[in-house]
């Protein structure tokens, strides 16, 4: 085999190393309760910021608390 052959091969050989561990890594990631949690924060996140720009918006033509 001529040596081109050889790397040829070779890359070829760790490109499907590589797929093949990316698919096993996403694969686990996705059936992991890490997803749900961040899920379930990201939401608490998202009340969290609208509830204090509520807080702190004061309006023009009534300035008081409501």
């Amino acid at each position: 085999m001529s040596r081109r052959w050889k790397i040829g091969v070779a890359v070829l050989a760790v490109a499907v190393a590589f797929a093949g561990w990316s698919g096993w890594t996403l694969q686990q990631a996705n059936a992991s309760s890490a997803v749900r949690y961040g899920q379930l924060r990201d939401g608490v996140l998202s009340a969290g910021r609208q509830s204090v720009a509520t807080l702190t918006t004061v309006r023009r033509q009534s300035p008081e608390v409501t």
